[in-house]
């Protein structure tokens, strides 16, 4: 788990324009993994990156940040 999210930092970090949701995209199409599956793959420290990230774009659904998810992961 640490290092798909340290290869996931990796790409992140290559690129300033990258988003994280981004970088996992590419993390994914690399190792041949679907979507659904890589919630397993990330650290804690990673999935809050990605809250975050996506609270600030406005793609989860919630009404308060304890109630978000990231069922579009899943």
């Amino acid at each position: 788990m640490a290092s798909a999210s340290l290869e996931i930092e990796e790409i992140f970090n290559r690129c300033s324009e990258t988003s994280y949701l981004e970088a996992v995209r590419e993390w994914t199409d690399a190792k041949d993994l679907d979507e659904s599956e890589v919630t397993k793959y990330l650290s804690d420290a990673l999935i809050q990156k990605l809250t975050a990230e996506a609270v600030n774009a406005n793609l989860l659904k919630g009404k308060k940040l304890t109630s978000y998810t990231l069922d579009f992961l899943m």
